[in-house]
């Protein structure tokens, strides 16, 4: 399907000031419907992040990636305010971007990051785990269809002051395997997370063969709008998991 013709309307909404009316080379489906989104497929960036050093420059998350593009982060150095990599999915507020296909994140070192994160789940633009993925799209039961896809994160150094390592929503194929986390002292816990990992309506988990400081006191896993099926341990770590499974 492609775009021939747009026409700008005036247009006042409580946010938005102006309106656009797109004609196609054919009709949409036949679902389609008033509050659907689509996006332009055929204009998006691959992105390729490597040998960069991100720091604590500003409170908020370190990276933002959000494109149905290939994404690849690896060999990075983060050290970051926020949460080190924000995976979002935006279709309330600013409309950035779909959803993501693939994203490998590998030989990263995560140092010390999140000291601005959120404290009590109010402050959540700052992030609320070291990698942290929130689409806009919240699941409602266990058979809500993921809006993410296949992410990866493989072979990282995470060293953290406190416990939370992983929130995600909404993602099929997500993998945390062969990372090291070990436990520094830098900072005084504080997030509100107090599981390692968060799960919310995600699908073909593996968190496996992950290698832990044993000064560092996660061992909990929440999951909610997920069966026992989702979610694979096979850790070096017992997890407790807590939730609707």
């Amino acid at each position: 399907m492609r775009v021939v013709h747009i026409k700008n309307l005036p247009f006042s909404g409580d946010r938005v000031k102006w309106a656009q009316e797109i004609t196609f080379d054919r009709d949409l489906p036949a679902d389609f419907k008033e509050g659907d989104f689509f996006e332009n497929k055929i204009w998006n960036a691959r992105l390729t992040l490597r040998n960069c050093r991100i720091l604590k420059q500003h409170r908020a998350r370190g990276l933002l990636v959000t494109t149905p593009e290939p994404v690849v982060i690896e060999d990075n150095y983060f050290r970051t305010a926020g949460t080190a990599i924000l995976i979002e999915g935006d279709t309330d507020h600013w409309f950035e971007s779909g959803a993501n296909q693939q994203v490998i994140i590998r030989n990263n070192i995560f140092e010390d990051c999140l000291t601005s994160g959120s404290e009590t789940g109010g402050k959540w633009e700052w992030g609320e785990a070291i990698i942290t993925v929130t689409p806009s799209h919240r699941p409602t039961s266990v058979t809500s269809e993921p809006y993410h896809r296949n992410i990866m994160i493989t072979n990282n150094l995470i060293t953290t002051f406190d416990l939370p390592l992983v929130r995600a929503r909404s993602v099929r194929g997500l993998v945390f395997a062969h990372n090291t986390i070990r436990k520094s002292s830098t900072f005084e816990p504080f997030a509100w997370q107090k599981a390692s990992f968060w799960l919310d309506g995600c699908r073909e988990v593996r968190i496996q063969q992950n290698q832990y400081d044993s000064r560092y006191r996660g061992d909990t896993i929440t999951c909610e709008h997920m069966r026992a099926s989702d979610l694979t341990v096979q850790d070096e770590r017992p997890f407790h998991i807590h939730g609707d499974l």
